[in-house]
């Protein structure tokens, strides 16, 4: 039991840094005239999501409960 329980919360770590990674690729691709953050939106979406999972860590989608 405890396997899976220690699975479960890599995989969930994994998970979580894959998004934000993307994510701030993704942002670091977007420019307005002609200026763009790049890896740096990493470094801030991790900020946002870090402020995100302070304020609210438990939120209910779909009925299902999200820990962040």
């Amino acid at each position: 039991m405890f396997a899976i329980e220690f699975f479960i919360y890599i995989f969930s770590i994994v998970f979580i840094s894959f998004v934000i990674i993307v994510l701030g690729y993704l942002v670091g691709k977007i420019t307005i005239k002609g200026v763009s953050l790049g890896t740096a939106s990493i470094l801030l979406v991790a900020l946002l999501y870090g402020v995100f999972a302070s304020k609210y860590p438990e939120f209910t989608l779909g009925g299902n409960t999200i820990i962040l």
